[in-house]
């Protein structure tokens, strides 16, 4: 298995990035989480690379990544810039499931206490050595 040369972080976008969409609102009105916002836009412009998935719209769609891309993808998109998101890449179509099931999964939570005890907040070499540790031992 190759290697990364640098942090990647891959975030889920609805109910982590920002708040979950209620019934009476659009994905334009969504709020951002301003904590972990600012971490991701600090890690990023420190050299991390972020990439978003999300199953935004999954569902109502049918599983049809094309017709999710025509119903939110420009709004997403826009949401993004509006927000002043850092990231370097969004893939639209994660598949819609009760839960994800990964060896290198992070809560939001989990995350945010992870980055809280970096001693440098910009070092993505101390970043990347707790989030291993972290995921080793639980």
């Amino acid at each position: 298995m190759a290697e990364l040369n640098n942090v990647v972080l891959v975030l889920d976008l609805d109910k982590t990035l920002c708040t979950k969409k209620q019934s009476n609102e659009s994905y334009s009105e969504v709020l951002p989480k301003e904590d972990l916002v600012d971490i991701i836009n600090t890690l990023h412009n420190n050299g991390a690379e972020v990439i978003i998935e999300s199953a935004r719209n999954m569902l109502t769609q049918n599983n049809n990544e094309a017709k999710v891309i025509k119903n939110v993808g420009l709004t997403t998109l826009q949401w993004l810039s509006d927000n002043h998101i850092d990231y370097d890449g969004i893939k639209f179509g994660k598949t819609m499931g009760t839960c994800y099931i990964d060896d290198k999964a992070l809560r939001p939570k989990e995350f945010i206490a992870i980055y809280n005890s970096l001693e440098d907040k910009t070092d993505l070499n101390e970043l990347e050595y707790k989030i291993n540790k972290y995921l080793e031992e639980n």
